[in-house]
Formats: structure tokens, C-alpha cells, sequence
């Protein structure tokens, strides 16, 4: 059954989705945890807002896509559902126009809500894919779309029209990898680190000794290799070859090489292409910052102060975005 999170997942990561239709369970990181919790105090705000501007007889709890329920009296529909046999999926609210003149089915804004600061493609894709299987399904066609998203519960509203095709191509994908009709691909990604399933993939890759276990190696490069005959990291190792610099090449660029990568794997080494030249300096100040993925703010910087010998550690941490900016005023 396609459901919510599987459509998340497929946008996150082919590969989680397939578990999850296969119902699989991973343990899932602390991360993922903080997100949903922070996701479900910005749906009780926005919630709370919806009612104070409309009012409790203007909202519509549990309605259900395919049923007859009226509308007419109704200004927002609160977690629409579908419910069937292939589909499960929601949105966290749906506008509902009412004015008579327009096509009620045209003018309906489905509404979904992200704990991220910066709004991603794949968010748009989430509610474009669902509005293609309500199109399939009921002949229901959707012209916008709505993120309200961040903990100032900014709104994007955005057209759908322009989605729609690659929406259509990633829902037929989705169908395929859930009758078991697609071939997938492992490989990793920078979703990897946060994901329930990244020891699983990563323990199969070993198995494999899969492509994907290259860092930087996509879908895209591995269909390239395999199509040269080359399937595994050992394969892929041999073919290393030094190459001279091309003098048309900047000094500073330094080439990236597949195989080289794959050798250091086999072999167990590190390998350094080109000489590094690091800067000799009396004081040296190295930093680290960590933030969420999100963009929301940095909570933490880290710094290290070398000079003579002597070793001077610095740490900021900011508990909200306005601590951040105060912090960071400071420096």
C-alpha cells in the first residue's frame, strides 16, 4: 500500500521506500524522532490557528476523499484522508473555496506542513503526487498548492501544474517498486546518515561489494559502470590508472576518480592523488559548526585556537535562532 510515509521515503531514498512497502523497520535516529516531534507542535500551532481564524463550525475533521460529505458550509477540511486498498494517503488540511462562481474542484488548495526553514523541490513533489492519484482516482484536478512551513509558520503557496508530469513519472515508478516490477539500484546518499536503515544498506553493500559503496557514486554513474561490465568495488579498482595533469587543468582543482577510490577500498590505504599544501602559519584556528538540516539556525560552534604550542578551545551554543544571532553579534 502506498501510503504517506512511503511517498517520503521515495523522495528521501528509492531503496527506503521498498523497505517500507516490504515492511521493514529499522531503529530509527534521534534525529528523525526530534523531527516528528518538532512537526507535530508546528501542526497543534497551525491548528490553533486555523481555529481562531475560522472558527470551529467553518472546519471539517475526518473527511474522507470518495464520500458525499457537503462542503458548502465549510472553509477548511483538517487531515483529509483516502483510504483504499493500494492508497492511504492525507494532507494536513485543505482549503475549500466557496465561491460559487468558480469550480469548487479547481479552486480546493491542499495543504501540507514542514518543520524545515527552506522549502525542498521534493516537498512540492509530496503533494503533487498526491494530487495525481486523486486526479486518477476522481477526476479532482488541483491548479495550487500550499507549504506552511518553519516555526514562524511561513506559507508558499506554488502552482502545480508545472509538477505535474514529473509527478506522474514518479508515481508510476512508485507503483512499479511496489508490485515488485522494479529493478533498484543501492547506492548512498546524504539522507544515509539520518536514515533507520543506513547499518541494513550498508552491511548489504559489503555483501555486494555494491558500487554504492563509493561515496559520490549515484544511480547515474553505476548504470555507467555496469554497462562497461563492472558490477562490484573490485572490479572497478583494477581499472585504476595514474594520469598526468592536464596544464589546462587550475592548480587548485584537484580530479575526483572513481577507481581510485574503489583501490583505496580493496586495499585498505589511503591514497593521496596530488600533493597537499597546507599553509604553515604561527596560529592556526580550525572550526566546526553543526546546525539542523533545515537551515532553522546554528545551535553549535566549535572552535580550536592553536598558537606556540598552546591550545585554546572555544565553545558557542544557542538554545533558539534569536540566542544565535546574539552569539553571533558577539564574535
Amino acid at each position: 500500500m502506498i501510503s504517506d510515509e512511503v511517498i517520503e521515503n521515495y523522495l528521501n531514498c528509492k531503496y527506503k521506500a521498498y523497505r517500507k512497502l516490504n515492511n521493514e523497520h529499522g531503529i530509527k535516529k534521534e534525529y528523525e524522532l526530534f523531527q516528528k516531534e518538532q512537526l507535530s507542535e508546528l501542526k497543534t500551532k497551525f491548528y490553533d490557528s486555523l481555529l481562531e481564524e475560522h472558527g470551529e463550525d467553518k472546519l471539517l475533521h475526518g473527511f474522507k476523499f470518495g464520500s458525499n460529505s457537503r462542503l458548502s458550509k465549510v472553509n477548511v477540511l483538517i487531515q483529509p484522508t483516502l483510504e483504499i486498498e493500494a492508497f492511504q494517503i492525507s494532507f494536513d488540511a485543505m482549503e475549500i473555496d466557496s465561491n460559487k462562481n468558480s469550480s469548487s474542484r479547481k479552486m480546493n488548495i491542499p495543504i501540507m506542513i514542514s518543520s524545515n526553514e527552506n522549502i525542498q523541490k521534493a516537498e512540492k513533489l509530496a503533494i503533487c503526487i498526491k494530487c495525481v492519484i486523486l486526479s486518477q482516482l476522481f477526476g479532482i484536478d488541483y491548479e495550487f498548492g500550499k507549504i506552511v512551513y518553519g516555526s514562524n509558520l511561513r506559507i508558499l503557496k506554488f502552482k502545480i501544474k508545472p509538477l505535474l508530469m514529473e509527478a506522474k513519472r514518479m508515481l508510476n515508478e512508485l507503483i512499479q517498486i511496489s508490485k515488485g516490477e522494479s529493478k533498484l539500484i543501492l547506492f548512498q546518499k546524504s539522507h544515509c546518515k539520518i536514515c533507520e536503515f543506513q547499518e541494513t544498506c550498508k552491511k548489504e553493500l559489503i555483501e555486494q561489494d555494491g558500487l554504492g559503496l563509493l561515496s559520490r557514486m549515484d544511480e547515474k554513474e553505476i548504470k555507467r559502470y555496469n554497462n562497461k561490465g563492472i558490477f562490484t568495488v573490485k572490479q572497478l579498482s583494477f581499472t585504476f590508472r595514474p594520469r598526468k595533469r592536464n596544464k589546462r587543468v587550475k592548480i587548485n582543482k584537484h580530479p575526483y576518480y572513481f577507481p581510485l577510490q574503489a583501490l583505496a577500498i580493496r586495499e585498505q590505504k589511503t591514497y593521496l592523488y596530488d600533493k597537499v599544501n597546507m599553509p604553515n602559519t604561527k596560529t592556526k584556528v580550525f572550526i566546526d559548526m553543526e546546525g539542523y538540516l533545515g537551515g532553522r539556525y546554528i545551535y553549535l560552534i566549535g572552535l580550536l585556537v592553536v598558537e606556540n604550542g598552546k591550545e585554546i578551545r572555544y565553545s558557542l551554543w544557542a538554545n533558539n535562532a534569536s540566542e544565535e544571532k546574539k552569539y553571533l553579534g558577539n564574535v
